[in-house]
């Protein structure tokens, strides 16, 4: 079983590239708080398919949730040690598993190394001078390379990413689907992880490719949050328009009442007139019918 020393490739990391990436994130992080201080409320509409996502997730996902600000997390999922540090242990991600898929599907033997992942990861990140999205991606990959689960582990890790970003105070998966983001670019993802994990069980490996690429994930979460925000505050944004956003970032099947309740200043007439030319258009899917009729993303679009 190999070793993980965060610390040292953590050090390893710290190239030119990869620092002007993390101060681009830095950045983009500062003007998103300050905007959502300032104007939340009439950016609450930007929430509304994470919102929509989220109560999609009962076929094994029972265990997301949103705290009282609507962020990203997955209740019970990680702890806090006494000295407010985040705690991460394989134990809460089998019983996420667990919860998502309705149990089976561990790999064996595979628990002491995951345990040595969480453990390492864990201590890293109760160290204030480590940034801590350097670690999350070392992090992924190292679960991926794992491999614990027979199924499921790309969705897993995306979700542990999540968690990650919301715990250590990157809120922004809760304006924009990073999980639409890493789909969008799974080409990409899969690409970095071949070049990342090359040498991996030797200890050999080198994390950088697939680092810099979550960091640009994360870069570019942050520039359509700025691009939407702008938008939406300025008023380009037309109801028929929010509703076809509402539908394109749910990556879910959303019916009518979920809409009129997520956007609540968009009245049912105005709701089905975009229904019709979305439909018309081909950039939705119509499922069921009567009062089970939901409309999702035609991803071909």
């Amino acid at each position: 079983m190999r070793s993980f020393d965060y610390r040292k490739e953590y050090e390893r990391l710290l190239s030119p590239e990869i620092v002007r990436r993390l101060v681009r994130i830095h950045e983009s992080k500062g003007r998103q708080e300050l905007l959502v201080e300032e104007r939340g409320d009439a950016l609450k509409d930007l929430t509304a398919a994470t919102r929509l996502k989220e109560g999609s997730m009962g076929h094994g996902f029972g265990t997301r949730g949103r705290d009282s600000d609507g962020a990203y997390h997955m209740a019970g999922c990680f702890g806090a040690d006494t000295g407010g540090g985040i705690l991460v242990r394989s134990g809460m991600i089998f019983q996420l598993y667990h919860e998502m898929y309705k149990g089976g599907g561990l790999r064996t033997p595979v628990t002491g190394e995951l345990d040595s992942v969480c453990e390492a990861l864990s201590k890293a990140l109760g160290d204030e001078g480590m940034d801590p999205l350097l670690l999350i991606p070392v992090f992924m990959l190292d679960f991926l390379c794992i491999q614990p689960f027979e199924k499921g582990n790309i969705h897993i890790s995306r979700m542990l990413m999540l968690v990650l970003l919301y715990k250590t105070g990157y809120s922004i998966g809760d304006y924009v689907s990073i999980e639409k983001l890493l789909e969008d670019t799974r080409a990409c993802h899969d690409r970095v992880f071949d070049e990342s994990s090359a040498g991996w069980q030797e200890g050999k490996n080198d994390y950088t490719a697939f680092t810099s690429y979550i960091l640009d994930v994360i870069a570019a979460s942050y520039d359509e949050f700025s691009a939407r925000a702008d938008d939406f505050l300025s008023g380009r944004v037309s109801k028929i328009s929010r509703v076809a956003m509402l539908l394109r970032d749910s990556d879910c099947q959303v019916t009518k009442p979920d809409i009129l309740r997520q956007l609540p200043d968009v009245s049912q007439k105005t709701c089905e007139r975009a229904l019709r030319v979305l439909l018309d258009g081909g950039q939705i899917i119509k499922l069921g019918g009567g009062r089970y009729t939901s409309y999702i993303w035609n991803k071909e679009c």
